[in-house]
């Protein structure tokens, strides 16, 4: 089943996102990315502690997407985990992304992945 989430963010967050397709597709792969990256070895980067004290002076961006129950419950506990918003980590979600594209190290994970995947001869 999936869930109509309606969340505010950060455009700069979102400026860095380097995923094709509307607002929505990017912050679903973001969120889907981000908690694959922390489940598979605890490589994604938490939450960082000096954001939670600031306001973002970038101006906010509603995006309401549809996503997977579960999905959304995974990422709703990880927020609620790191004691922060759903937008707040999303925000998080996309620039985590963002910086992981920029640096090959989403393609790496693909070969790696791939390799993983193929039958033994």
């Amino acid at each position: 089943m999936k869930t109509t989430r309606t969340l505010q963010l950060s455009s700069f967050a979102l400026s860095r996102g380097g995923v094709d397709g509307g607002l929505d597709v990017q912050l679903t792969m973001a969120l889907r990315f981000y908690l694959g990256a922390e489940s598979s070895v605890g490589l994604a980067w938490s939450y960082p502690d000096f954001l939670r004290e600031s306001e973002s002076s970038a101006e906010p961006v509603t995006v309401t997407l549809e996503v997977d129950d579960a999905l959304w419950e995974a990422f709703e506990g990880e927020a609620e985990r790191q004691g922060v918003s759903t937008g707040a980590l999303a925000g998080h979600a996309a620039m985590f992304l963002g910086a992981e594209l920029e640096a090959g190290r989403v393609t790496q994970r693909i070969l790696e992945d791939l390799a993983q995947a193929e039958p033994a001869d």
